[in-house]
């Protein structure tokens, strides 16, 4: 029997302590930018409550990293490759089989993987868990790129996935990126690697989820009382200035890891807002992804999955620069950073003596 699709907030409201032949798993695979890092503290803070309250383990490892970010290896030639880390991820499953609970994993990480990979971490966790919920938090694709490429300022898997041209979104888009945004791929790769699974499609808009916020919608999902506390912002996009800025260093040659050093040191844009695309480039964007998501439709028996309001972008978009004063700034306050690596260095001080002309 194939996956079932949970369209509305159901589950078994029953967690209790379980045998290893009845455990459930509930499967978060994100995606990025859908409030996965909000939901992650939240279920952090959250652990010995959903453990004694309601037998639910929420499965945190620090050699996993803070979201299992360290079973998923990435690496970049011609385009972006990820894969299962196989020590990580042989320890993780030797951890979640001395555990009788049932389970909360949630890492966005995993749906960066491939066929290949999400069959091996099927073969993994169904010999583990007898139920497998997978859920999956969708975003409208010219949202989700605006916002992953603005993110990969600061993280480089995003970085490598979406690009470093000076546009809010991908000028040329990148296999794996088109991959990662075809969302009727996504759901056949893991609906075939988990045929038993039921996968549950929630779609990142406020007006579709419980409480207008994904920590209440996935709690809510697995049955449980949210404790409301203020609603967390974590990872929030760069200004535009901030992304033309680290977009033009990662252009120059500076690497990954010298850019994540910068990026903690940078001073403080005074220009606030984020870098959106025009209405025009924005429709356009995601008319690419028009037929990957009626193929999904169809599948789920949906009529649409994402509302065609565009009225968030504006008319036109300025192609603008950089500050000067801000990139002298930024600059001055790169060369001061300490463990930068000499090519760094160079890069840092010809940009500067270039400034000065």
């Amino acid at each position: 029997m194939g996956p079932t699709l949970s369209q509305n907030a159901k589950t078994d409201h029953q967690h209790i302590r379980a045998g290893k032949n009845d455990r459930t798993l509930y499967l978060h695979i994100g995606l990025h930018k859908t409030g996965t890092s909000s939901l992650q503290s939240s279920l952090s803070k959250d652990r010995w409550r959903l453990q004694l309250l309601h037998g639910l383990k929420y499965f945190k490892k620090r050699y996993a990293g803070p979201n299992l970010n360290r079973m998923v290896s990435w690496s970049y030639t011609r385009d972006a490759n990820f894969g299962i880390v196989e020590p990580v991820y042989e320890t993780i499953l030797q951890d979640l089989r001395k555990s009788k609970l049932n389970t909360i994993i949630s890492s966005e990480d995993l749906s960066l993987l491939s066929d290949y990979d999400v069959s091996k971490l099927s073969a993994g966790l169904n010999d583990i868990f007898a139920n497998i919920k997978i859920i999956i938090y969708l975003r409208r694709q010219d949202r989700m790129a605006v916002s992953l490429k603005s993110q990969g300022v600061k993280t480089p898997q995003q970085m490598i996935l979406m690009g470093v041209e000076d546009a809010p979104l991908p000028i040329k888009l990148r296999a794996s990126a088109e991959t990662y945004l075809s969302y009727d791929k996504l759901y056949l790769r893991w609906s075939n690697a988990f045929p038993k699974a039921e996968i549950i499609i929630r779609i990142y808009h406020r007006s579709s989820l419980v409480g207008q916020d994904t920590v209440e919608d996935f709690y809510n999902l697995i049955g449980i009382n949210c404790l409301r506390r203020k609603r967390i912002l974590l990872n929030q996009s760069a200004t535009e200035q901030e992304s033309r800025l680290m977009w033009k260093l990662k252009r120059c040659g500076v690497s990954i890891q010298d850019l994540k050093k910068i990026w903690k040191n940078l001073p403080s844009s005074l220009q606030s807002e984020k870098f959106l695309p025009s209405k025009d480039e924005a429709i356009s964007f995601m008319h690419k992804f028009s037929q990957s998501n009626k193929v999904l439709c169809d599948i789920l028996g949906r009529s649409k999955l994402f509302d065609s309001n565009f009225d968030e972008y504006p008319e036109s978009r300025d192609s603008g620069s950089i500050d000067m004063e801000y990139l002298g700034s930024c600059l001055q306050a790169a060369n001061s950073i300490e463990g930068l690596s000499d090519n760094g260095k160079r890069i840092i001080d010809k940009l500067v003596r270039d400034l000065a002309l």
